[in-house]
């Protein structure tokens, strides 16, 4: 986190760009190390609840007389996991610009 000088009456924003002040980067990365372990956990996570859900709806599907209204709730639910997937992957993968 940058922390920035005060500000005077005179002062333009160049000036102000210049007061930045940035920690150390290698105080940054060992604090990132935690949480990207607990986001491959939480990751996990999600994908076996997915995966499960998965199951239940497929076999919710399979017998004839079934609940339509839950296996809708089931089927957004799955959906809610998949975007939670999506962006905790795009978090934990670096871009690769080409």
């Amino acid at each position: 986190m940058a922390a920035v000088a005060p500000r005077r009456a005179g002062d333009s924003p160049k000036s102000l760009q210049s007061a930045i002040i940035i920690p150390s980067r290698t105080f940054q990365i060992a604090m990132d190390q935690p949480d990207f372990e607990q986001m491959r956990r939480k990751l996990a996570e999600l994908k076996s609840e997915h995966r499960d859900l998965d199951d239940v709806i497929a076999q919710l599907s399979e017998s004839p007389p079934f609940d339509q209204l839950q296996l809708q709730r089931l089927k957004k639910r799955k959906l809610s996991l998949k975007d939670q997937i999506l962006k905790l992957e795009d978090a934990l993968l670096p871009d690769i610009i080409a």
